[in-house]
């Protein structure tokens, strides 16, 4: 199916891989590398979006040159696409990424889903590549070294669709692997000043 898409001149390249990595965010990182796009989208192969989603993320980097991390709210559905909540719109909050990241991303990880979001290249490789040695939270730990790094905008409309591995989800707690990361992570987010005391206490 995909080598259909070879000749389209819209498909700038594909790439295989030899064997399974055991991470997604190894496949993020060279995709990353691969594009010479300013922004970049990672579009995951089981979620679904509104036609509209990236007209409303691109238009905030539109509205503010500072901006690096757009994304919307993300709504989980089941294995036929229906939707497990309801969700309705409400105002875009626009920020500084630092604000962001002390006042929501130290707790939970608030862009549930990387279709979600749209993010400047430049941005991501700054990054480097500490998140791709994790399994599960190598995303959130992506999120926060971008948003701090300038503006970002939460776009609060249900314009992502999220269809959530289960079994992923729950190998990964089982054998211990979320716990170790989690804890990992809240080191690294402390050391580099995400976490004040009050925090630090309701965590």
């Amino acid at each position: 199916i995909i080598e259909k898409y070879r000749n389209n001149p819209r498909v700038k390249q594909i790439i295989y891989n030899e064997e399974n990595s055991g991470s997604s965010f190894i496949q993020w990182h060279r995709g990353i590398l691969a594009s010479d796009n300013d922004l970049i989208w990672i579009a995951e192969s089981d979620d679904i979006c509104d036609l509209h989603l990236l007209e409303n993320l691109v238009a905030e980097f539109d509205y503010d040159e500072n901006c690096i991390l757009a994304f919307s709210k993300s709504v989980y559905v089941d294995i036929n696409g229906i939707p497990k909540e309801k969700s309705v719109s409400k105002e875009t909050i626009r920020t500084k990424g630092l604000n962001f990241i002390q006042s929501n991303m130290y707790r939970s990880n608030i862009v549930k889903n990387a279709s979600s979001a749209l993010f400047k290249r430049t941005a991501a490789l700054n990054v480097g590549q500490e998140y791709t040695t994790y399994r599960g939270a190598g995303d959130w730990l992506f999120w926060v070294e971008i948003a701090k790094q300038g503006n970002i905008a939460w776009v609060r409309k249900p314009l992502n669709y999220f269809r959530q591995h289960e079994n992923t989800t729950k190998r990964l707690y089982v054998n211990g692997t979320t716990f170790i990361e989690l804890k990992k992570l809240f080191s690294i987010f402390e050391s580099r000043g995400y976490i004040n005391t009050s925090n630090k206490k309701h965590i």
